[in-house]
């Protein structure tokens, strides 16, 4: 159940990821007290960034750090849905506000659904700090991190094909990414290492020929999976006796349940122990 809860909370950040991209791409035709208020869920980012980095780590407190990073992410949602309501509200009495009202109406509605799921996101990191922790394999969790980092490959593509500034440098997380995520399980440790830290220093170049803050803060997302990979990479320092132990753990973890002892069995156990 802590596992499914896990997956769930991962899927969650990236639809509320796409919605808030979504967001970003409205808001342009709404009005502009809507604009500046809608603005302040780009903060929420880094804020899932981080939620989901943590989501990765071994060890309870990183689940606990999530809680409360999640928790910000939560107020920053409200106070956004809060001003913005109240723009609309005021807006609909304006006669020159009528032309940007649909566009305002439909980022308030997607400010909604990221709150609804923000809270939805917040209640399932509260009941994987109340069971067990189950923690999945290195490799499992490279997989994700690099599931992650691809579609940020195609959006800085796409963004700068569109804009007929695409350059070379943006394209090996397109391929670096998908061998990554074919290989994590393959031993190849030294050579996804070569890749991982060649493909941050080819964004780091990347970095400072762009001048879109979109792609500019996908590279930078781009930047923190892949040096997350790099981190949980050495984290098998311990060998392939070690990560298949954990494997092993996380399989028995998730395909068995302990049976809870009978009311009669607990019952003969009594009493013997009282003869």
């Amino acid at each position: 159940m802590t596992a499914t809860l896990q997956n769930n909370v991962r899927l969650r950040i990236f639809l509320i990821v796409v919605l808030s991209i979504v967001i970003r791409i409205v808001r342009t035709h709404a009005s502009t007290s809507v604009h500046k208020s809608s603005g302040i869920l780009e903060a929420n980012y880094f804020l899932y960034g981080f939620v989901l980095l943590c989501s990765l780590l071994p060890f309870k407190p990183g689940w606990v750090a999530a809680f409360l990073v999640q928790g910000i992410a939560l107020l920053l949602d409200v106070l956004a849905l809060g001003l913005a309501f109240i723009a609309t509200w005021r807006c609909k009495e304006q006669v020159g506000c009528m032309q940007t009202l649909p566009a305002s109406l439909i980022v308030l509605a997607f400010v909604g659904v990221v709150t609804i799921l923000d809270s939805l996101q917040t209640w399932s990191i509260y009941f994987i700090l109340k069971g067990p922790i189950i923690i999945t394999s290195v490799t499992q969790r490279i997989r994700i991190l690099f599931a992650w980092a691809l579609p940020f490959a195609y959006l800085i593509n796409i963004t700068m094909i569109l804009n007929s500034t695409w350059t070379v440098w943006v394209t090996p997380h397109l391929v670096g990414d998908t061998l990554i995520i074919v290989m994590a399980n393959a031993g190849e440790n030294v050579l996804l290492a070569i890749v991982m830290i060649t493909m941050v220093a080819l964004d780091a170049f990347a970095l400072l020929l762009v001048d879109n803050s979109l792609v500019s803060k996908a590279i930078l997302a781009q930047i923190a999976l892949t040096t997350g990979g790099i981190l949980l990479l050495y984290a098998t320092r311990g060998g392939k006796e070690e990560l298949k132990l954990q494997e092993l753990k996380f399989v028995n973890s998730e395909s068995r349940v302990e049976p809870e002892p009978s009311k009669l069995h607990k019952r003969i156990k009594s009493k013997k122990l009282q003869f």
